[in-house]
């Protein structure tokens, strides 16, 4: 009902986005009447976990 597609939440998710609320807060998804709200859970399961951008490991910064 609020229009965000599984290819926004999945964006969320690259960012850092590992919860159905969170996603709900960022985009409005599950935050009326929540039928939704199982559909967002599974899009973030079958989504890597990534790290928080602070957290990410650049190759360019290691020590040799």
């Amino acid at each position: 009902c609020k229009g965000v597609t599984d290819r926004q939440i999945k964006d969320l998710a690259s960012q850092g986005v590992r919860c159905v609320t969170e996603v709900g807060r960022c985009s409005g998804a599950g935050t009326r009447c929540g039928s939704c709200r199982s559909t967002i859970s599974k899009i973030l399961e079958s989504e890597p976990a990534s790290a928080p951008p602070a957290q990410r490991h650049d190759a360019s910064q290691s020590a040799a």
